[in-house]
């Protein structure tokens, strides 16, 4: 089989386990549509009952105030919608006023920001689309990760994911911060580029507090990856929100296709960039002409294959595996971190490659300086999954 075909194969495989219901797509293609239509509009929301409908895809309906002024949604719907965004608004605030306190000690640290996703979205990009955001995402140096993590705790921070490019941080129960060290998951053993973000990267200051947002084009990029990412792995965003920011940025901005192409080479990223322009162009056809050109550019099949082996392995991380036996769970955990591990952080290295930096990877995992230190966020996630069991454990001896 030539790799071609593999990849069409794949995009199928990805496009069925997305699950795209048509309603979601009719929208996308409406959203995303130069001159709105309030005609197509009116016919689309026909269908449309905001309270059987997933919460993403009616926080997506909240950006027709700004894209149409509301025009084709029927006024009895627009109060609804109207306090939707409202919320989203309020919701918002509360984020970056938490985020830009802990950004504020990190200046005073000599650290900087690089606010990604949604954040930057939110605060410079797209300032006027509230949107449903888990957390606020930046990026700070490598070698200044420890000195920023120590700085969170000491602001009241705990520790409830942590992963090997990122560390996922909670300020009691109302606003979370994603603390990365690198841009893109698939550069833990390779070194980005930094130069290139701060080239193009708009620095900006807030009432005292001072960060930095990606360029257009880099936001582009990195939205369009992270979708790839999400659809791999399954994601509770809603499918189509990562198309309409591409729509609106593209809408906004004169976009250079070309440098996104050149940056998405630069940071290692060109597999999940291609596959993520040959999804795109089955959604929207017509939408984007000059970036589905690139979309020729050829994927390597170990890349097609290995994104296919992360896709299949979906299922050995859910929930539905708790009552299997023990070493069954073992082996399918096993299984999905490896998936993980080679498909999506590495697509084109060579297993040679992955297997000589797996002690590096354990060290950025623990997030420690050496692999015989064990971090206090280590343990206290470890805590939380054995009260989790325990709490589970009881609920289950009561229902019986």
């Amino acid at each position: 089989m030539n790799t071609g075909s593999e990849r069409e194969r794949f995009l199928d495989e990805l496009w069925e386990s997305v699950g795209f219901r048509e309603k979601d797509l009719a929208f996308i293609r409406l959203y995303a549509s130069r001159k709105p239509d309030p005609e197509a509009w009116s016919a689309f929301f026909a269908s449309v009952d905001l309270a059987t409908e997933p919460y993403p895809f009616n926080c997506m309906l909240t950006r027709l105030a700004a894209r149409t002024e509301w025009a084709g949604v029927p006024d009895e719907m627009i109060p609804t919608l109207s306090g939707l965004r409202k919320k989203l608004i309020m919701s918002n605030a509360l984020q970056i006023s938490d985020a830009m306190k802990l950004i504020r000690k990190l200046n005073e640290e000599q650290i900087p920001v690089l606010v990604v996703k949604g954040g930057a979205m939110r605060l410079s990009l797209l300032s006027d689309l509230p949107r449903k955001m888990a957390d606020i995402d930046f990026v700070v140096p490598e070698e200044k990760r420890l000195a920023c993590w120590k700085t969170a705790y000491a602001a009241g921070y705990h520790t409830r994911e942590f992963g090997m490019h990122s560390l996922d941080l909670h300020l009691g129960n109302r606003s979370a911060v994603d603390i990365h060290c690198i841009m893109f998951k698939s550069n833990l053993q390779k070194p980005e580029p930094v130069e290139l973000l701060q080239k193009d990267a708009a620095v900006l200051e807030r009432q005292g507090v001072r960060f930095s947002v990606p360029s257009p084009e880099d936001a582009f990029l990195m939205n369009m990856t992270n979708a790839v990412d999400d659809y791999l792995v399954g994601s509770g965003k809603g499918p189509v929100t990562w198309i309409a920011d591409c729509a609106d940025l593209a809408d906004r901005y004169e976009l250079d296709y070309a440098k996104i192409a050149e940056h998405a080479e630069a940071f290692h990223v060109q597999t999940l960039f291609r596959i993520a322009i040959a999804f795109l162009q089955r959604i929207l056809p017509e939408r984007f002409r000059d970036l589905y050109c690139l979309a020729d550019a050829p994927v390597s099949r170990r890349a097609v294959r290995r994104c296919r082996t992360l896709l299949k392995a979906k299922a050995y991380g859910q929930p539905n595996i708790r009552n299997l036996p023990v070493l069954q769970r073992a082996w399918r955990r096993m299984k999905y971190i490896g998936a993980v591990y080679a498909g999506l952080y590495h697509p084109d290295d060579s297993m040679l490659t992955l297997i000589t930096g797996i002690p590096d990877m354990v060290k950025k995992w623990q997030k420690t300086e050496s692999l015989r230190e064990v971090p206090d966020h280590f343990i206290s996630t470890a805590k939380r999954w054995i009260k989790n069991r325990e709490e589970t454990k009881n609920a289950d001896s009561e229902r019986k």
